[in-house]
């Protein structure tokens, strides 16, 4: 059995579980998230603490044991925290902003990328320091979808590992802040 699936849950003050037939609704400051859980697991609420147990020992039940207990454990998290990202444009005349509901990025292409996102379930703010940088912070209740559209923008122009030189050749593209790229040996002359 998963570890982390026998892990219980504890539910703080400010947040409310609401169980509806198979739909596990969590509600919080920051706003409502549901998770509807699978046939095969069962779940127990009592004094505050939510657990789950795995009904049947074949192979899909088991990994989706885990699963859910993740899943509702981020959801927790979120309404009451919330989750973010923050991404860099590193890049000589690299640009960033907001048209309405959709990112536009220059990146070094011959037209724009617009990313669309839906504003009710992320917050995205961009912030261009200078001609070389950009920020992008992605931020939302729901971890999966903040991480889906962090994803979406570092996919449009990830950073290269073979060109991390320096000077005008420096390694251009969307990270994640803090992501150390490791540069690789291009070309050996044999």
């Amino acid at each position: 059995m998963s570890r982390i699936g026998k892990k219980p849950i504890e539910i703080p003050k400010d947040t409310e579980i609401k169980i509806d037939g198979r739909k596990l609704t969590v509600k919080g400051p920051k706003g409502t998230l549901s998770h509807t859980i699978p046939e095969c697991i069962e779940w127990k609420l009592d004094d505050g603490v939510l657990s789950f147990i795995c009904e049947k020992n074949d192979k899909r039940s088991r990994a989706l044991f885990g699963t859910t207990r993740s899943i509702v454990a981020s959801q927790i998290v979120g309404v009451i925290q919330g989750f973010q990202k923050a991404l860099e444009l590193h890049g000589q005349g690299y640009k960033a902003a907001l048209k309405g509901d959709k990112v536009e990025l220059h990146v070094g292409f011959s037209h724009p990328v617009l990313i669309p996102f839906e504003k009710d379930k992320v917050l995205i703010e961009v912030k261009q320091i200078s001609n070389k940088l950009a920020t992008i912070k992605v931020s939302g209740i729901d971890k999966a979808m903040v991480g889906h559209y962090a994803d979406q923008i570092r996919r449009v122009k990830p950073p290269d590992s073979y060109r991390a030189k320096g000077g005008q050749d420096e390694n251009k593209g969307i990270r994640y802040k803090g992501e150390r790229i490791r540069t690789k040996a291009g070309k050996s002359s044999a």
